[in-house]
């Protein structure tokens, strides 16, 4: 991969690609860790300790996705088309795997809720917050652990040309 100072506009893009699916994961892992705490009791060890993990995957996740937002925005705002030729640039390699991530993740969060709505009768008496955690954690996590599959898979051709997301 090349440097940053000699980056193609596919390259920048398959990075912030990558950041961000990277700070979904960890939102999904986020949301998880708050429908597990949900069923304990508030001010116990073990709520306060899944408390600090919730903010520390929340920090986590800004810490990947703010600086890629700075780094948008200064481009954005500077001066020629060649600033803002990165959000009209070709798509890398990475879009592909997005793309693909993308239905990965809604197939398996409406095979989760088909599921659910069969086990209606147990999960009555579940709290309805916890249901959206659990939800949006498969939603996320689905999608960033298909993201980080399918990333893995793309690569380079026997020819030596990069192939997209096969």
């Amino acid at each position: 991969m090349s440097s940053p100072a000699t980056s193609t506009i596919a390259d920048v893009g398959d990075r912030h690609r990558r950041r961000m699916a990277t700070a979904l994961l960890l939102l999904g892992l986020m949301f998880g860790v708050l429908a597990v705490r949900g069923w304990l009791q508030p001010g116990t060890t073990g709520a306060l300790v899944l408390g600090f993990t919730v903010v520390g995957f929340l920090l986590l996740a800004l810490g990947a996705m703010v600086p890629m937002f700075l780094w948008k925005a200064r481009n954005l705002w500077g001066k020629g088309y060649a600033a803002r030729s990165l959000y009209r640039g070709e798509d890398g390699v990475v879009a592909e795997t997005l793309s693909r991530a993308h239905i990965a993740s809604w197939m398996s969060t409406f095979l989760f809720l088909a599921l659910a709505s069969g086990l209606e009768d147990t999960l009555a008496a579940a709290p309805p917050v916890f249901m959206v955690h659990v939800t949006l954690t498969v939603l996320l996590v689905s999608f960033g652990l298909s993201f980080l599959v399918f990333d893995r898979d793309a690569g380079v051709d026997d020819d030596g040309e990069v192939q997209a997301g096969a």
